[in-house]
């Protein structure tokens, strides 16, 4: 029988969490549904794919060591497809800062056994690879406002020039990570 099917084995590792941990489980449910409600105000409404969001959320925040924190982001990631695909504001910079979130405090809380308490090291080393992921969001969100004021058509050179460039970030930033691991183990 598989472990996490098992009611008991769910219930006692939220019993056996720390009080770090149940910080982290409500952190996934509260960026997820702070996502939700961005979707909701700034997009379509959409009822009954909203409550399967906080459904998925739920889970996610029961059982992070399982598939569900990847299908929330998924169905996230998705849903703002869906709801709000045409639209760059401030609520799509909300929407990127939520998904980290939710994001983050799903990779944190899975880390280890019930009862764990992470390393302030750990910590210190997350915050600052959000940070550099928000700075990114930010900057990106900042160009595609500058493109979009200028009322021009789309171009594929401009996107295969920014998808170059973000592919050379994102490069940049994998080597430098490849290398802060060999160096601190």
């Amino acid at each position: 029988m598989n472990r996490l099917a098992d009611p008991s084995y769910l219930l006692d590792r939220l019993a056996l969490s720390s009080g770090q941990q149940r910080g982290l489980r409500a952190a996934v449910l509260v960026a997820a549904t702070g996502f939700l409600a961005v979707v909701w105000v700034h997009g379509e409404h959409h009822p009954w794919l909203t409550a399967v969001g906080v459904l998925v959320a739920a889970q996610a925040a029961a059982m992070p060591e399982t598939n569900a924190p990847l299908v929330l982001l998924a169905y996230l990631g998705l849903l703002w497809l869906v709801a709000a695909p045409d639209r760059l504001d401030g609520w799509t910079l909300a929407a990127a800062a939520l998904l980290l979130g939710v994001h983050l405090a799903c990779t944190l809380v899975s880390h280890g056994p019930p009862g764990l308490r992470l390393d302030p090291r750990l910590l210190r080393s997350w915050a600052l690879r959000a940070a550099v992921c928000l700075t990114a969001a930010l900057l990106v969100w900042l160009a595609a406002r500058v493109v979009a004021g200028t009322h021009r058509p789309p171009s594929s050179v401009v996107l295969g020039v920014a998808l170059a460039v973000v592919l050379a970030w994102c490069g940049l930033v994998a080597v430098r990570l490849a290398r802060s691991h060999r160096h601190h183990p």
